[in-house]
């Protein structure tokens, strides 16, 4: 049967493909479940039925990548706006609209060890025809002039052709279609070097350095910046004609976000300023000098900021970043003027909305809208009509009436900086009725908890546990309150997870006898180095995909292409393994295991050969400090179905959390 199955779901006018039901597949289930049935652990992290929804420019027809729940397939909807009537494509993981009639659609197979990259028409999905059969190429960006030749970043070659070197920025031709399969196009460019099947047009040059750290186009989708890392440090470049010329711009001061409205313009997070977030601005790349104050918040510098362009001129007229809650600054006022229109004609309130995109005459748009409650929800919007309407909920499964509420908890470090983390409290907490607590370290360091549904909470708090995720330092936003490169000062953090949990307890609210702390990837090796560095606090530990042993992780990140620039950094600000082994030691929870005095969860893949080395050497510590552990390995059948892997892992930390913390 085909992974996207044909039935239907009419809403407002679209036609959107779902997954048929099955009594005997909770999978496939698009309903929640009743009042008093506890929602199953997998309405929680099983994935949403499609994502990425985007209109084309002339606001004809909606796309959106489908995902079935039963197999982990994905597929390509094109829903046409004026005659509901849709059409869809297995196999797209993602896309990317090239023009108003084409698409260009990264396909997967894990199962057969299928990728490639194919054109799909609108009208005829079905006809797609492959450009590259051996590589997934996705855009950089797609010029507004030829959107037929996108632009395609390889950070290096493909299937060992000059395997770990660096290839660049591509411009290909999707319009030539590759030779039925069986015509021997393996090697069709086996003598540029490139690593790929698709026709190149243009090879751009490789800027100075070591390593190609991002690429940055200008509004019309040209490319004008680079950034190349070398020994930890990064240096701006921009492109005039075939040759890039560094600029004086130190990028140790200065985040870009995206180029700027002009030719050799850029806009950037500006430099620290005492007592003061930092300001986006305005800056000419060419001379260093910072121009014009575009947005400076009062509580946050805006990091993993999104730029809004408008879609005729290209200019930027907006931006959106995580504080407290999802901040969305525009610079027009008629784009202000409709993101308050729309905030008043939504039937829900307290949410978040977003506007992704526009048609290019700006008469209709995509929005999501989500909450602490409620997962994101797609409408459009057709000023035209005057109507704004439900395309769908990616989790219809979840019942907000269900879900609990966020609340903010600001706190004191215990060196005095200002630090906030998120609660989550279940159902019937009092004082006199307090709740176990999960401590939950995000992961990261250089990512943050946000205000929104969050399957991990919401499923802790289902079972009734409080849950707390703490903004540690290091966390985007607070960097002005602390000094520079306090993202690498690793032994502050632990701290201030732990002083987060304490501050929490003294409301009365949680049970100071039952507290857990828990962390995935960089979180589980702050959970660890909290379980060592107050070991009274906390009565269990859960460890998901961590690392523990910094040097081994760096002789790892040392001979892996893709981890090496990530190895300088690390380098440059922990300094040399080899000559700094002490402070690594210090550093490395692995090493002091011994301080550990309560049962540990841990899980790790068995086919990621460091989650695999690193767990391994924890359990070897463990044993030796005789610190009774559990653990739950995802072997080599989860390697392909990655969707489930969650449920095997949550399924072993509920049943771990029950026996330690029990529940409220």
């Amino acid at each position: 049967m085909s992974p996207i199955r044909s039935s239907v779901l009419a809403l407002c006018g679209l036609v959107l493909p779902i997954l048929a039901v099955h009594a005997d597949d909770d999978l496939t289930r698009v309903t929640s479940v009743a009042p008093n049935q506890q929602i199953p652990l997998t309405d929680f992290f099983r994935p949403p039925l499609f994502r990425n929804p985007e209109l084309n420019d002339a606001g004809t027809c909606f796309a959106a990548t489908l995902i079935d729940a039963q197999d982990g397939k994905f597929g390509l909807l094109v829903e046409h706006l004026d005659d509901g009537k849709s059409e869809t494509l297995e196999g797209p993981e993602s896309y990317h609209w090239l023009d108003d009639n084409h698409l260009l659609c990264q396909v997967a197979d894990e199962s057969t060890g299928y990728f490639g990259t194919v054109v799909a028409s609108v009208g005829h999905l079905t006809g797609a025809y492959a450009i590259d059969r051996r590589a997934f190429l996705y855009p950089l960006s797609i010029p507004r002039d030829d959107r037929m030749e996108p632009l395609i970043w390889l950070g290096y070659t493909f299937n060992g052709v000059n395997s770990g070197s660096e290839v660049g920025v591509l411009k290909i031709n999707a319009k030539v279609p590759l030779p039925p399969p069986g015509d021997n196009v393996g090697n069709r460019h086996e003598g540029d070097g490139y690593g790929i099947q698709a026709t190149v047009v243009h090879a751009y040059p490789v800027p100075a350095g070591r390593y190609q750290a991002g690429y940055f186009c200008d509004g019309m989708g040209h490319v004008e910046f680079a950034v190349t890392e070398t020994d930890g440090y990064f240096k701006l470049y921009r492109l005039t004609g075939d040759t890039w010329t560094a600029c004086p711009v130190n990028l140790d001061d200065i985040d870009v976000l995206g180029a700027g409205d002009k030719p050799g313009e850029l806009i950037v997070l500006g430099p620290r300023t005492p007592g003061h977030p930092r300001a986006v601005r305005r800056l000419d790349a060419a001379t260093g000098r910072l121009g014009e104050v575009l947005y400076q918040d009062f509580h946050y510098d805006p990091q993993a900021v999104r730029l809004y362009r408008h879609p005729i001129t290209r200019q930027v007229i907006g931006l959106r970043f995580d504080g407290e809650d999802r901040t969305t600054v525009w610079f027009l006022k008629s784009y202000k003027a409709l993101q308050a229109e729309i905030e008043r004609s939504l039937p829900m309130k307290n949410v978040a909305v977003n506007i992704l995109g526009s048609s290019l005459d700006e008469r209709r748009f995509v929005i999501s809208v989500y909450s602490d409650v409620m997962p994101t929800a797609y409408y459009s919007i057709d000023l035209d009509k005057g109507t704004l309407g439900l395309i769908k909920s990616t989790r219809p499964w979840i019942d907000p009436a269900r879900m609990h509420h966020q609340q903010i908890l600001h706190y004191v470090t215990r060196d005095g900086h200002r630090l906030e983390g998120y609660v989550t409290f279940p159902s019937g907490v009092s004082k006199r009725h307090p709740a176990p607590l999960v401590v939950i370290a995000h992961n990261g360091p250089s990512s943050r908890d946000s205000w929104g549904w969050d399957p991990e909470a919401q499923f802790l708090a289902s079972r009734g546990y409080a849950v707390l995720q703490p903004n540690y330092r290091g966390s985007l936003g607070y960097g002005w309150e602390f000094p520079k490169f306090t993202e690498w000062k690793y032994g502050g953090m632990p701290g201030d997870v732990i002083d987060g949990a304490k501050a929490l307890l003294k409301t009365g609210y949680v049970d100071s006898s039952r507290v857990a702390v828990m962390g995935t990837g960089f979180g589980a090796y702050l959970a660890l180095s909290c379980l060592e560095s107050d070991p009274s606090l906390f009565r269990c530990g859960v460890l998901l995909s961590g690392s523990y042993d910094l040097k081994r992780f760096m002789s790892t990140a040392s001979r892996d292409f893709p981890t090496k620039a990530y190895y300088d950094l690390m380098k440059r600000h922990l300094g040399d393994p080899a000559k700094d082994a002490a402070e690594y030691d210090r550093l490395s929870p692995l090493q002091h295991v011994d301080k550990v005095k309560v049962p540990v969860f841990l899980s790790y893949l068995s086919f990621d050969r460091v989650q695999d080395n690193q767990a391994r050497k924890l359990m070897s510590a463990l044993d030796a400090s005789h610190v009774p552990y559990e653990k739950v390995m995802v072997g080599e059948e989860y390697r392909i179905i990655t969707f489930k892997r969650p449920f095997k892992i949550y399924g072993g930390v509920e049943a771990f959390l029950a026996r330690n913390l029990g529940s409220h």
